[in-house]
């Protein structure tokens, strides 16, 4: 019986020796032929929200939590000052027509000058031409020819003086429709009701209210965030696969999901993409190249991220939920069963860490 144990207890130290090698070869090799890694997480965009005016919040629409739609009110900022800065701005833009208006008025009096004023030079040159006759002729003093002559040449400054008013009025006025003024007047009202306007500060999404910061009475600065909207609908899983396993997954192939929130489960998914690039991998231009400063013989695979889209995956997964993953391998008779009792094992593995 002695023997017995001693032969039994050999034999079931080899057999634990060999099922740990054999599991070790397969964990070994399924990085290259079944692809496995425990570094994944669930990804949901997300949207900042801030003011865009600065103010103390009078109220708040919204709780932590609640699922709100694009467009719904999420709080309000006290409107008073802008309220009255759009009113100081329509009272810019009335005095700006008003202004206008005036100038229309002064430009046809300006002509109306201009045309009486043509007439008297046009008068004044006629009796200096006549005066000028009259003097080759020595029939009028060269003081009478001269004062003919300085009220033509008043007059016909006068003339130049009524026409660089009309083209200065007519400046101040500008083409029809386009009075500097006015249209400034009118850009300072559609911006002090665009700051009024957001005052009331709306979702820009659909989804989740989280990280809700703020109190009414609370005085918050403009760009300054104040609560983050989750869209749940659009969440996807993130899985960082080690480099060797690359080339086994491609757009549309399988995979099994464990969640670490839903024990015990199995979830379907397949992959959506492949990021192409990490950021080691990216050169800078203008700036030196980095050097790993690892000094092993045989150097750690780097890890690449592949986004994967899951079958119905539980309800209460949240942003930054954790997961394994691993390859289907439904082409393989060897790999499909051992993926098949890995996530099996992790699955259940799940109930107890």
């Amino acid at each position: 019986m002695k023997v017995d144990a001693i032969v039994f207890s050999k034999y079931l130290v080899r057999s634990i020796v060999g099922f740990i090698g054999l599991v070790g070869v397969v964990v070994i090799l399924s990085d290259m032929y079944a692809p496995y890694t425990t570094q994944s997480q669930i990804q949901m965009p997300t949207t900042n929200i801030h003011p865009q005016v600065s103010g103390n919040i009078v109220h708040i629409n919204v709780v932590n939590g609640q699922f709100v739609n694009k467009g719904d009110l999420l709080y309000s900022i006290d409107p008073s000052e802008y309220s009255l800065k759009l009113e100081s701005a329509k009272a810019t833009l009335v005095a700006a027509r008003s202004e206008l208006e005036s100038l229309k008025s002064q430009l046809l009096v300006n002509r109306s000058l201009l045309n009486q004023q043509k007439a008297l030079y046009q008068q004044s040159l006629s009796h200096f031409e006549r005066f000028q006759r009259l003097y080759e002729k020595k029939q009028i003093s060269a003081d009478q020819f001269e004062q003919a002559k300085s009220a033509k040449e008043s007059n016909f400054y006068i003339v130049q003086q009524k026409q660089a008013e009309i083209q200065k009025t007519i400046s101040q006025i500008g083409p029809p429709g386009q009075n500097p003024n006015v249209l400034q007047a009118k850009s300072a009202v559609a911006s002090a009701q665009l700051d009024l306007d957001r005052t009331r500060v709306i979702s820009g999404g659909a989804g989740i209210v989280s990280n809700l910061q703020i109190s009414e009475g609370d005085f918050v600065g403009s760009n300054s965030n104040t609560l983050v909207i989750v869209d749940s609908e659009q969440q996807y899983l993130t899985a960082n696969f080690n480099e060797k396993g690359l080339g086994k997954l491609v757009t549309g192939s399988s995979v099994l999901v464990v969640f670490d929130s839903a024990p015990g489960e199995i979830y379907h998914g397949e992959i959506a993409s492949l990021d192409r690039a990490i950021q080691s991998g990216i050169g800078q231009t203008g700036q030196l190249a980095q050097m790993s400063d690892s000094d092993r013989w045989i150097r750690k695979s780097e890890q690449f991220p592949v986004r994967i889209k899951v079958d119905n995956p539980p309800k209460n997964l949240i942003a930054g939920s954790k997961a394994t993953v691993m390859a289907e391998r439904g082409d393989s008779s060897f790999w499909e069963p051992i993926s098949s009792l890995i996530m099996h094992t992790m699955a259940a593995l799940r109930y107890v860490y």
